[in-house]
Formats: structure tokens, sequence, C-alpha cells
């Protein structure tokens, strides 16, 4: 799972805060505190979690999980977004409310959020977007 982060060369002036945490099948409850439980009933396989700062007090948090199938991902993903979000060309029905974007893309479900909804942050949390969805797409390749 860490081949779908995007490295920090691709993001200037971002790095990764601390090293991804990782959780397969039942450690996702020490990963997401609370919350777990949707994701087990879905069909959870295995997550990654990092954390990138600026160096300037701002923090993007980005969650990848992958599910058992599609369609568990999409389950998931209806769980996340809410009714008030747009919609944004990443991955398949991305989501962007505030400082929050969701989308799924294949058995996985992204979550990308920052901690307000600056333009600088909005861009960033699009342009990892985007690096991820594309990084997903290329792992299906490679599979195949």
């Amino acid at each position: 799972m860490l081949r779908l982060l995007p490295p920090e060369l691709s993001l200037p002036g971002w790095k990764l805060d601390a090293t991804p945490e990782t959780a397969q099948g039942i450690e996702l409850y020490k990963l997401i505190n609370g919350g777990d439980e949707i994701y087990m009933q879905a069909g959870f396989k295995r997550a990654i979690l990092a954390r990138y700062g600026n160096g300037k007090g701002k923090m993007i948090n980005l969650e990848i999980f992958e599910m058992a199938s599609p369609q568990s991902a999409l389950n998931i993903h209806k769980k996340k977004i809410g009714p008030k979000g747009k919609k944004v060309a990443v991955g398949v029905d991305a989501i962007l409310e505030d400082y929050y974007l969701n989308f799924h893309s294949g058995s996985f479900q992204v979550t990308i959020s920052g901690y307000d909804a600056e333009p600088a942050t909005v861009k960033m949390l699009l342009d990892m977007a985007r690096m991820v969805a594309q990084r997903i797409r290329s792992s299906y390749t490679e599979e195949k």
C-alpha cells in the first residue's frame, strides 16, 4: 500500500510528518478510534494512513482503505460523504466538503483531510487526490 502514497518529491513544500501507519483485518481498530465497525462489516482488507506537513503548521491526513470489492468501497464511500459537498474530477464520485475530500476507485476508498478550507490547503488536497487516484489506476494495470 505504500506505493499508493504520493512521493514527497511530487508535493513541493510538503513532507511525511511520521512513518505511515498500516493495518490489516481486525488491526484497524488500532488506527481509527471507533468507526472501524462499519469498515469491518463492509469487507475491510487493509489500510494505510499518512500525515503530511508543510513546515508552517499545516497538516493533511491521507487515509486509503482497501476493501473486499469495488461495491464495498462504494458502500463505505456513501457513508463518508455528506449532502453539502461539491463534486470534483478525481477517482469516482469525488466529493469535496470544506477541507475533506472523499473518493473511491476500484476496491479503494480514500479520504484526504486538511484542517482548514484555505485555497492552498484545498489545492493540495486535490493534488494529492489526483496522485493517489493515478497510483491506484496504475496498480490495477500492473496486477493484470
